[in-house]
């Protein structure tokens, strides 16, 4: 009931300590080593004042199109140093990423696709092709062009009727 915990005492026992967490993530190539990464942080943070020592973890937490997302997670005694630590711990993984792993660097890859065409000049068209079309060229698409632009518009374009 909202009356009586407005009159009741009470203490909140879900943090009872001013240890926090802090996450830093980068985009980086699908090529990443991700173990060797995972052991770079680790030497980042050993010896720094900033790290409380209780928590280094790093993961892929995902990987879609042309990136990895790696996320590291680590622990500083207050929200100050969680701060300097996290942005210590994103220079120095880009550093190593820039000196060590270049290939892991966020990279957009693009591919020429060779156009295909048929002896004749004219795009290959696959069997799919006349079905794959809206207007034209098969009797359905006859049937649309009727039914769309009216029975002038099929006469027009229709070949034999001595029209160009």
């Amino acid at each position: 009931m909202v009356t009586s915990s407005q009159h009741t005492p009470f203490e909140n026992w879900t943090k009872t300590q001013s240890e926090l967490l802090g996450t830093v993530e980068l985009d980086v190539d699908w090529s990443v080593p991700v173990e060797d990464m995972r052991q770079e942080l680790r030497r980042a943070l050993e010896g720094v004042e900033l790290w409380d020592g209780r928590v280094c973890v790093l993961q892929v937490t995902d990987a879609v199109n042309s990136f990895v997302r790696v996320r590291a997670l680590v622990s500083a005694p207050d929200a100050g140093r969680l701060w300097d630590l996290r942005c210590l711990v994103r220079e120095h993984l880009v550093d190593w990423l820039r000196r060590r792993e270049p290939g892991a660097l966020p990279q957009v890859r693009v591919r020429a696709l060779a156009q295909v065409a048929d002896h004749a000049g004219q795009p290959n068209r696959g069997e799919h092709d006349s079905d794959a079309r809206v207007f034209g060229e098969s009797v359905d698409g006859e049937e649309r062009v009727k039914a769309f632009g009216g029975t002038g518009a099929a006469k027009a374009g229709s070949a034999g009727d001595g029209q160009v």
